[in-house]
């Protein structure tokens, strides 16, 4: 179901909580400020879930981008290996493979 570790001690568990606890947090700071530039009127409860999803994707282009940004201004970061696929380009790729797939058949 998850890749959450089978923890030694509480104190690993503990730094696991904190670690995710600190990128919910900028996620929901990031997701935020997407929603207020595009939708600054709606709360989060008048969002519907297909305008969430495109959120959603918003924000994570948006880091994708932000990340690749300071990768190539900041010196020490430019080699890191980058394993980021953007959702839509991932089930657009799927999608033609499994059409691929049944024109075999």
């Amino acid at each position: 179901m998850s890749n959450i570790p089978n923890f030694k001690d509480v104190n690993d568990e503990d730094v696991y909580q904190t670690i995710f606890n600190n990128k919910l947090t900028d996620y929901y700071v990031f997701m935020n400020a997407v929603r207020g530039k595009f939708f600054p009127n709606y709360n989060w409860d008048q969002i519907t879930g297909e305008t969430l999803s495109v959120l959603r994707d918003m924000t994570a282009m948006l880091i994708y981008d932000t990340t690749e940004e300071f990768r190539k201004e900041v010196p020490g970061y430019a080699n890191e290996d980058n394993i980021f696929v953007p959702r839509k380009d991932l089930l657009e790729v799927m999608k033609e493979a499994f059409e691929e797939f049944r024109n075999d058949k």
